[in-house]
């Protein structure tokens, strides 16, 4: 063996140990980044919320820095927050406040979003989740990796409470195949239950860069969902629907899944509204009315 090649092969097993020290080292980063954005909360089971109704709503008005005021009364103020904090926050900046659908509202480039906390009231067997969301893009778009991948494959995600697919649930604008045919921005509700997870499905398609009413309401103990969109009832009621484990170590966020940068929104939100109830039908319509007619008193 010639000198010259015990260098090349030295040089190359020392490029190969530096790359593995380099690549071991981002991991860690990442997980250790992952574990400082999420961190646990304990809610001992026993203790009840002490509200009922709307116990979260971030309209994007008044951000200071980068806290997000809670208009609810409930002091759950949001904080931005970023997929390995300081490079993303380099590189996409904090969420953008921008013209919402009346007034600011907050341009989400994916990797960051807000986290509101964890409490008693966020840990529901019935809630309801109301926004104005406007999608920028699709992040898959090559219908053939989504052939590849079918069921639920991208989810950028509106807002969050699980640790998939372990329990909680996602509110989400899923990239699906179904029936060998492509449908994007599927807006539905991701459940986990321990072994397993699920999509509860509206069956309506978000339009590309427009602005358009969501609301959910999800009952885990009549296991039922009724979906609106721009306040109308969309679809029946969905009875028999399986039932989430309770998540309640985890912050609820607002344009993210989990933290750890998956599914992020890549869009537009405003006046984010969680209750821990479900709403009537007539509820849903003042929701979406108090935006096209703001001079309406709104009384959930």
């Amino acid at each position: 063996m010639t000198k010259k090649l015990i260098l090349v092969l030295t040089l190359s097993v020392a490029v190969i140990m530096i790359l593995f020290a380099v690549s071991s080292w981002l991991s860690l980063r990442t997980y250790k980044r992952y574990v400082e954005d999420n961190p646990p909360t304990t809610i001992p089971k026993s203790e009840k919320c002490s509200a009922s109704g709307l116990v979260g709503h971030w309209t994007f008005e008044g951000i200071v820095g980068e806290t997000v005021p809670d208009l609810s009364g409930q002091k759950n103020d949001g904080t931005f927050r970023y997929w390995l904090n300081d490079v993303t926050k380099f590189l996409y900046g904090a969420p953008k406040v921008i013209q919402g659908k009346d007034e600011k509202g907050l341009e989400f480039k994916g990797r960051q979003w807000v986290d509101v906390g964890n409490n008693n009231c966020f840990i529901t067997e019935q809630f309801t989740i109301s926004a104005w969301v406007w999608q920028e893009k699709d992040d898959v778009l090559d219908p053939a990796i989504v052939k590849k991948y079918p069921g639920p494959y991208n989810v950028p995600t509106i807002m969050a409470k699980s640790s998939w697919p372990y329990d909680g649930w996602w509110l989400c604008s899923t990239t699906t195949s179904v029936d060998g045919k492509i449908h994007y921005r599927d807006i539905d509700v991701g459940i986990a239950y321990g072994n397993g997870f699920s999509h509860v499905k509206s069956g309506y398609q978000l339009p590309l860069r427009e602005w358009h009413h969501i609301a959910v309401s999800m009952d885990n103990i009549n296991q039922e969902a009724q979906f609106y969109i721009d306040g109308r009832i969309y679809g029946a009621k969905q009875k028999g629907v399986p039932k989430w484990f309770l998540n309640w170590n985890h912050d609820l966020f607002v344009g993210e899944y989990d933290g750890s940068g998956r599914w992020p929104w890549f869009g537009k939100l405003d006046d984010v509204r969680f209750y821990n109830k479900v709403v009537t039908d007539k509820e849903a319509l003042e929701l979406f009315s108090n935006h096209v007619n703001p001079a309406k008193d709104l009384k959930i």
